[in-house]
């Protein structure tokens, strides 16, 4: 939940009332916050849910990919392991500040 005002994370306050702006809210009447983001995933949560997902398809389709390559299935693994990590490390690479960016630029929105 969070404040009308200035959108500040109500959630776990002592008191009712925004520390940001000062806004009071009553966590029993929805019309004195914003509940819509109640029960949705952070943006980091999300995109950390997402890349363990890439992730795991990574090494699902390298593990099949190396394994047509006539390897012992150890060796196959370790490979798309490998492959999979460099490609996941890359993607953060990018992903990371990119994120950063796109969080400043709203920040300065508000």
């Amino acid at each position: 939940m969070r404040c009308l005002n200035c959108k500040y994370n109500l959630e776990n306050l002592t008191t009712n009332r925004c520390p940001e702006c000062g806004r009071e809210f009553d966590p029993n009447d929805l019309t004195t916050f914003d509940p819509q983001h109640i029960h949705r995933l952070r943006p980091l949560q999300r995109f950390l849910a997402a890349g363990g997902i890439l992730y795991l398809m990574l090494f699902i389709f390298l593990s099949v990919v190396d394994l047509s390559a006539h390897r012992p299935p150890q060796q196959s693994f370790a490979v798309a392991a490998a492959l999979a990590a460099f490609l996941w490390i890359l993607v953060m690479l990018i992903s990371i500040p990119t994120l950063c960016i796109m969080w400043v630029m709203r920040k300065n929105t508000h």
